[in-house]
């Protein structure tokens, strides 16, 4: 128990100086700023997401997506042409658990990302693959917020 307690400490104290770090750097600090402004998403998972993936550093949305490991996968074999049966799940394990979990949030919180939630569901899809889309989609205004360096409104969705 009291290795955890030590654990669970160093931890607490490891994404305090982070986010001391994040919140110093303007540059960073605006970033933040850019993706906490999509209603419920929170400052914490915009350092997560900061620490873990440099977005400038990418082309496009999609190989964003793939970098997160979000993008759908297509497994074929002799006459089994099926389709998409799943996501790649390449990259960050742990960034991709955290922005699902922000897409949960998003399907139920926010009223864009709801309807678009809501949208998937009633053409077929199941609830991890409606979620998923509500995160492929998070990533893409993420992305263009980024470009363009402009907070969220509901009118880019």
């Amino acid at each position: 128990i009291e290795e955890f307690e030590y654990v669970k400490n160093r931890i607490d104290e490891i994404e305090k100086i982070i986010e001391e770090a994040l919140t110093k750097d303007e540059e960073l600090n605006r970033k933040v700023e850019i993706i906490s402004s999509i209603k419920g998403v929170g400052k914490k998972f915009a350092n997560d997401l900061l620490v873990e993936v440099d977005i400038s550093k990418f082309d496009s949305p999609k190989k964003l997506i793939a970098y997160i490991g979000t993008d759908p996968i297509i497994k074929e074999s002799g006459s089994s042409v099926g389709g998409s049966k799943g996501i790649s799940k390449r990259g960050n394990k742990a960034l991709r658990r955290k922005i699902y979990y922000v897409g949960c949030i998003l399907s139920r919180c926010n009223e864009k990302f709801k309807e678009y939630y809501e949208k998937k569901r009633n053409q077929g899809k199941n609830v991890k693959s409606s979620i998923v889309a509500v995160v492929n989609k998070l990533i893409k205004i993420i992305y263009y917020l980024f470009k363009k360096e402009v907070n969220f409104s509901t009118e880019y969705s």
